[in-house]
């Protein structure tokens, strides 16, 4: 277990050293491709605009299956949306959300 947790700890290190020097959205867009490439997740993020949830970056083609729907806001304004969520761990996914909301609070446009 220690093996995997430090491990995943690793991906999220190399996320962030990946996405360092690209802006907002071209980050977003590869850290949807990085976390499908690795766990077979598909992610879309989204604007929150009230009730509305429209696309910002992430997965392109395929709209998400309503069956097994997860939305995750990340802050006030944006938000997570996958229909394969279940494909990452538990603890993986609370790590995700995690390093999610700090990125996207320390890299968010204006």
């Amino acid at each position: 277990m220690e093996r995997e947790t430090s491990g995943f700890d690793g991906w999220l290190r190399t996320v962030e050293c990946v996405t360092r020097e690209m802006s907002f959205v071209s980050a977003l867009d590869a850290v949807s491709r990085l976390v499908g490439q690795a766990f077979g997740a598909r992610i879309w993020f989204v604007d929150v605009l009230g009730r509305r949830w429209s696309y910002v970056a992430g997965e392109t083609g395929d709209q998400p299956s309503q069956s097994a729907l997860a939305c995750i806001r990340l802050n006030g304004s944006i938000g997570l949306v996958s229909d394969t969520w279940g494909t990452i761990s538990e603890s993986e996914r609370a790590k995700l959300i995690a390093f999610l909301e700090k990125f996207v609070a320390s890299r968010q446009r204006s």
